[in-house]
């Protein structure tokens, strides 16, 4: 996983912002130097987190979503959907997923749903 340290650092020094965006990837990915998720707030853009190949997004530590809308982007869907759930556990304020398979989202009052 990438792209969560500055987010992190943030969240550490008391801000948190609205929301932020979760890539679930199948492929190794070449970035270059303005590219990287790392540099995306950086670049004006909002937090950026990746899960790779090799992680399992059943077990990744998404605690900095903690209050934040997540927005999440896979095709695969099973991966995608496991991102969704662990994700879901960290108290997002709300959370949507999409990819070619189709939409699914959570929300604390709703639980599960598709869209």
């Amino acid at each position: 996983m990438t792209g969560h340290h500055p987010l992190i650092a943030m969240r550490l020094q008391g801000y948190c912002p609205a929301g932020a965006f979760v890539t679930v990837i199948e492929a190794a990915p070449t970035w270059g130097p303005f590219s990287h998720p790392d540099r995306a707030m950086e670049n004006g853009g909002s937090p950026d987190i990746v899960i790779q190949p090799e992680d399992n997004p059943a077990a990744v530590d998404l605690r900095c979503l903690r209050g934040m809308v997540v927005q999440i982007h896979g095709n695969d869907r099973a991966r995608t959907i496991a991102a969704l759930e662990r994700i879901s556990q960290f108290e997002p304020a709300k959370v949507i997923a999409a990819g070619e398979w189709g939409l699914r989202a959570w929300k604390p009052n709703r639980g599960f749903f598709d869209l």
